[in-house]
């Protein structure tokens, strides 16, 4: 098989065992890869994981931060369930968390190579060059913080705005907006950058995304609303979140 007829399948088998023998070292060694806060994401995760075994046994959920009703994030309460995928192994916690890394920076390196594919890179260069992204020294730097690296779905909201931009298709329009929002509940750090790349892009588009915009006022109006209207949940818990802060700083007075 040649390099440019890779596909999706094979690229994303290639870009897992590449990852996975370069955080291999972590678990075999029995280390974590970060510091205090890959023990916080590995202690939250699980929190959320038995709350969710009670919630289906019927029994009381934990609460570790009596009187507060448990432990929320304002964007990455979604992101546990990428975790979820990987604890009804039973491995130890090291090796779980070592599959869900793995699996960030492998969606990352699959998004940023779709996104590369719409900007109209050569397959093979995207290919190789899209999992370059996790090995950057911004990735390294906030390895204990996945919330902050996992960028693979504003890749895709990116990627389809592009092709709304370039073809006009409500469908990628319809698409962006969805990932753009997703992003939201699985990172509000990289949300927030995701809407200022986005504008960013429009505006580098500008006189095009006017002309697109323009012959679909309609689906672009409608996508908007859906879009703001699909937040609500996250800004209430956001709001939520504010809340159990201030009661968190007046218990530890």
């Amino acid at each position: 098989m040649k390099i440019d007829q890779i596909g999706t399948r094979s690229a994303f088998f290639l870009y897992s065992a590449f990852f996975a023998l370069l955080f291999l070292r972590f678990p075999l060694t029995e280390t974590l890869p970060g510091n205090t806060d890959t023990v916080g994401v590995i202690a939250v995760f699980n929190y959320y994981w038995n709350a969710a075994s009670a919630f289906v046994r019927g029994v009381p959920a934990p609460g570790p931060l009596h009187p507060l009703d448990g432990i929320s994030w304002t964007g990455e309460t979604g992101f546990a369930f990428l975790y979820f995928l990987f604890k009804p192994l039973g491995l130890p916690d090291r090796w779980t968390y070592f599959l869900f890394l793995t699996s960030i920076v492998t969606l990352n390196s699959l998004g940023l190579r779709r996104l590369l594919g719409a900007m109209s890179f050569r397959p093979r260069t995207a290919l190789l060059f899209a999992p370059l992204f996790s090995c950057t020294n911004y990735f390294w730097g906030n390895i204990d913080d996945p919330q902050i690296v996992f960028f693979a779905v504003v890749f895709l909201a990116l990627a389809h705005l592009l092709e709304f931009l370039e073809s006009g298709r409500v469908a990628s329009l319809v698409k962006s907006a969805v990932f753009l929002v997703a992003q939201a509940y699985v990172s509000s750090y990289v949300f927030v950058l995701g809407v200022v790349v986005c504008a960013v892009f429009l505006l580098g588009h500008r006189a095009k995304a006017r002309r697109v915009l323009a012959a679909n006022a309609k689906a672009a109006a409608a996508s908007l609303a859906a879009g703001v209207l699909a937040l609500t949940p996250f800004l209430l818990l956001a709001q939520k979140i504010e809340q159990q802060g201030a009661v968190a700083r007046l218990l530890a007075l």
